[in-house]
């Protein structure tokens, strides 16, 4: 039972964000959809590992900086608010 307004607040401000979040105006994609596949190959990329046999172990052999880099190339290249 809510027992107080700052309750009836948090309840109505939990349910306002799961509308949003379930609204379709917001963009969802599967793993595997065209979408998050580009940005995971543009980050490979990036970071070095187009070429590599096996691109998770090339990332996880890449230093730190290289890896930040790399993110905040793909990140920053999108549209805001699609991260």
């Amino acid at each position: 039972m809510v027992s107080s307004a700052v309750e009836v607040s948090a309840l109505k401000r939990v349910h306002m964000r799961h509308q949003l979040y379930t609204s379709k105006c917001l963009l969802y994609h599967s793993f595997d959809d065209e979408w998050p596949v580009n940005r995971y190959n543009n980050f490979v990329t990036t970071a070095g590992c187009a070429a590599a046999a096996s691109k998770f172990d090339c990332l996880v052999s890449k230093d730190t900086l290289t890896l930040q880099w790399a993110s905040n190339s793909v990140s920053t290249s999108q549209i805001y608010g699609t991260w």
